[in-house]
């Protein structure tokens, strides 16, 4: 393993050293994601959402489609914060085609950024087959 500058990770699929950037979340709600996924969760809940999937109470997971770029509302919603967002994490968001947010029964959050809005697509209808596939089990039994 390389040994590393303070403020960056060794990336083995690489072979090199890389800036923690975009930022990884902190411990909680959005852990094991970025820091980005905060302002994204933020804007599902202001109305960004185009469709929805799923009830965390019922099912155990809700999940929300967000489509379109998601650039400049997220720099919005950080400046909201007194915040800014790193170069990392501009262009991690650059040409992004939309996102699939979740929240489970624990109040968990996982964000998926789309840069294919064919994959997104794609995706979005295996969770709609998915909860229609729960909703038709529960109604049976």
């Amino acid at each position: 393993m390389a040994k590393c500058k303070k403020g960056t990770n060794w990336n083995p699929s690489r072979s090199e050293c890389d800036r923690e950037d975009p930022r990884r979340a902190s411990l909680g709600k959005f852990e094991g994601g970025y820091h980005i996924d905060g302002y994204i969760w933020d804007l599902s809940g202001d109305g960004f959402v185009n469709e929805e999937a799923g009830d965390e109470q019922e099912n155990g997971k809700w999940f929300g489609l967000m489509k379109g770029a998601l650039l400049k509302d997220i720099q919005k919603k950080a400046k909201e914060n007194k915040d800014r967002l790193t170069k990392g994490e501009r262009e991690y968001l650059a040409n992004s085609k939309g996102a699939i947010v979740s929240e489970d029964d624990q109040g968990f959050v996982g964000v998926t950024v789309y840069k294919d809005e064919t994959e997104m697509k794609k995706d979005w209808k295996e969770i709609e087959d998915e909860i229609a596939e729960f909703y038709k089990d529960s109604e049976e039994e």
